[in-house]
């Protein structure tokens, strides 16, 4: 069963989970691009990202054909982070490619955007 969180009028919120050692410091494990979820979705979608090391780097969405849809450029921090994604920001269904990189860690994935 996955965990959820709720705000305000019942909104899913944001939850995470971290490992903290009794020194403090948060154990973060390996890069990794988590499949979105829901997938597919048809309102909206979380992507999850891993990294071992903060950097800065892109969270690119695409079509079948490449064309750019949405890119998330930032400074990522190390350990475990969210994109929520809203249909409205992509204006397309079908289909759809993710790709995150930085210049220590690359992957991609795909969802679906249903009617």
């Amino acid at each position: 069963t996955r965990a959820e969180s709720y705000e305000g009028k019942g909104e899913l919120g944001n939850l995470s989970l971290r490992f903290v050692e009794q020194n403090g410091r948060e154990v973060v494990g390996k890069n990794e691009l988590y499949q979105n979820y829901p997938n597919p979705f048809d309102q909206r979608t979380v992507i999850g990202i891993n990294l071992s090391q903060g950097g800065k780097g892109s969270l690119k969405i695409y079509d079948v054909t490449g064309r750019g849809i949405r890119t998330v450029e930032q400074e990522w921090n190390r350990g475990y982070q969210e994109v929520w994604i809203d249909r409205r920001e992509i204006g397309s269904t079908g289909v759809l490619y993710y790709r995150f990189e930085t210049n220590f860690f690359t992957a991609s994935k795909k969802m679906i955007i249903v009617d």
